[in-house]
């Protein structure tokens, strides 16, 4: 507290001694600071540090309805930053709701298909109704495709014809263009996801039907025979890619114990796209087929001798007169006949097998020869207090053969057999081992010191203004301060002198000098020593009696001399 004081008193009488117009414009300067470094503040404490929606991508439609909504909300503290807008994180609820309040909010997955489906009214006929589902999927399908990786821009647009006549099929097709961020290109890999997102999304379309157009590049078209086809439509190429690459990260994985390992593969196919082999065999022993078993009875009976004989017995409508005497004899004769159908054994197999397989893989792999020297140097250790040893040009040659004849050997168990088993291949000679010198890449010349001066100063201009007017302003000050006159503190003599006159005499003369002394210096200009007394940064009573007495000894002595006597 008595640093403050003694401050505050200082500053007090620092702005006592100033004349009017030096404290008006110390007041003023000093205004223009303090504004100064509250603006700084305001300024880094309400800058855009947040993105909207958590940094969303927008299209250029977007934007500009945001913009509109933004100014129709008074909004204009936020800068678009390629396709996201930065704005005060404090301040993003005001932003959203103007958004809101503008109908200005992104769409975001199902709200355009929801909007379809409850904006139709009573009077809405089933085809408007179509028509506008069918605008609905085209925009959400467009939202859908947006949110991939690189994707700016995109919209879809398909078409459905029914056929007439008995079998009504309809024939669908679609087309999608996309436009990426920059000069970007859209990646193969992203063309057939696009084609099947659409196709699953349509009825009755299927991805051959689909084209998607790359605003920066090209037009991917899926239709077989067709021009500007992607590399990826054509199952061979597609295969090979996708063994190729399988190939390569097992081998990859496999040398991981090897830095800066390189592996290329070189993966020939099978060329036919399904094999189907049915394969007939016959048993010469025969087995029953069918087998028929018949079985025929045959029975006969004859009567017992007796009655009359005679022409009365053969006379018409003669009464039958039955035998007198025991019954005939009567015979059963049952014959079974067996017929047999033998035919020869058969087995059928039928066996598919999948197409496209590889034929023949061969194998680049590429070893640093800093590699065969860390082994080396591994296998060889510097002993405590010694140098590490430098091998020379046989053992550094022998390390790299037995290094690459190991590595071949565990490459070979992951190489595929050959599906030729007409012309074997020893799986040995499809691996090739390659040393080669790895050189550094030289380093990226980054930007110079002016560069990144001009840059810090762009963003950094308004502290140094600051920071100059600051200074300026304490120069001003310093300068007001120094320009102060001050007067200085009258003394008076007072020299009692007794007979000695001629003395009395000489000390007057000497005090006036004394006192034209103090006043004034070398130069004839006045000194500030009271106004330094006071603010405790001027010489002291004794340090000025003391250059007094150094710079006129006679007359000092006579001021003694006087106050002696006066004393007395």
């Amino acid at each position: 507290m008595d640093f403050l004081n003694k401050l505050l008193a200082q500053l007090n009488d620092l702005f006592k001694s100033l004349s009017p117009g030096a404290r008006m414009t110390a007041g003023l300067l000093l205004a223009a600071v303090v504004v100064s470094i509250g603006y700084l503040f305001n300024a880094q404490s309400s800058g855009a540090d947040a993105f909207l929606l958590n940094g969303q991508s927008f299209t250029a439609d977007e934007l500009s309805a945001m913009e509109g909504a933004f100014g129709k909300a008074g909004l204009s503290d936020y800068t678009v930053d390629g396709s996201r807008v930065r704005i005060t994180k404090s301040r993003q609820a005001a932003y959203l709701g103007a958004l809101a309040d503008g109908g200005a909010l992104p769409a975001g997955f199902g709200d355009h298909l929801a909007q379809a489906a409850n904006s139709p009214g009573p009077f809405t006929s089933r085809a408007q109704q179509e028509e506008m589902m069918k605008v609905a999927k085209q925009r959400e399908l467009a939202a859908i495709i947006r949110t991939m990786n690189g994707v700016e821009n995109a919209v879809v647009h398909y078409d459905m014809q029914k056929r007439s006549g008995l079998n009504q099929t309809q024939n669908a097709t679609a087309s999608v263009s996309v436009k990426p961020r920059g000069n970007l290109q859209l990646n193969e890999t992203q063309v057939p996801m696009i084609r099947s997102l659409v196709a699953s999304a349509i009825a009755g379309l299927s991805p051959e039907n689909v084209t998607v157009i790359d605003i920066n590049g090209r037009a991917y078209s899926a239709k077989a025979g067709g021009l500007g086809g992607s590399a990826l439509d054509d199952p061979y190429l597609s295969m090979t890619k996708a063994y190729k690459d399988l190939i390569e990260l097992n081998i990859r994985d496999a040398l991981a114990y090897v830095p800066g390992v390189t592996v290329t593969a070189n993966v020939e196919l099978d060329r036919e796209m399904l094999k189907k082999i049915i394969e007939n065999r016959v048993d010469p022993k025969t087995v029953p087929l069918k087998v028929e078993t018949q079985e025929n009875s045959m029975s006969s009976t004859s009567a017992a001798g007796g009655g009359r004989v005679g022409l009365a017995q053969q006379q018409p409508n003669a009464p039958a007169s039955l035998p007198s005497g025991g019954g005939g004899n009567s015979t059963e004769d049952t014959r079974s006949t067996t017929n047999q159908l033998n035919t020869a054994s058969t087995t059928n197999t039928e066996t598919q097998m999948a197409g496209l397989t590889p034929k023949r893989v061969s194998l680049a792999i590429g070893v640093p020869s800093d590699y065969f020297l860390k082994v080396w140097e591994a296998q060889n250790p510097a002993t405590d207090g010694q140098e590490p040893k430098k091998p020379d040009a046989t053992a550094l040659a022998a390390v790299e053969a037995a290094e690459t004849k190991r590595i071949k050997d565990h490459v070979v168990q992951l190489v595929p057999a050959t599906s030729d088993p007409t012309n074997p291949v020893d799986p040995a000679t499809l691996v090739t081992v390659t040393a080669f010198s790895h050189v550094a890449a030289p380093e990226a010349a980054g930007p110079s010191f002016m560069e990144r001066s001009l840059d810090w100063l762009a963003q950094s201009w308004s502290t140094v203004a600051l920071v100059g007017l600051a200074l300026f302003a304490l120069l001003m000050l310093k300068s007001f301060v120094a320009a102060v006159p001050t007067v200085a503190e009258p003394q008076v003599l007072s020299a009692t002198i007794g007979d000695d006159e001629p003395a009395a005499g000489e000390a007057k003369p000497a005090a006036a000098g004394a006192t034209a002394a103090e006043g004034k210096d070398a130069a004839g200009k006045p000194k500030q020593r009271t106004l330094q007394r006071r603010l405790g940064n001027g010489p002291s009573l004794r340090e000025e009696l003391i250059d007094m007495v150094r710079e006129d000894p006679e007359a000092a002595a006579n001021i003694l001399r006087s106050w002696i006597g006066n004393a007395t």
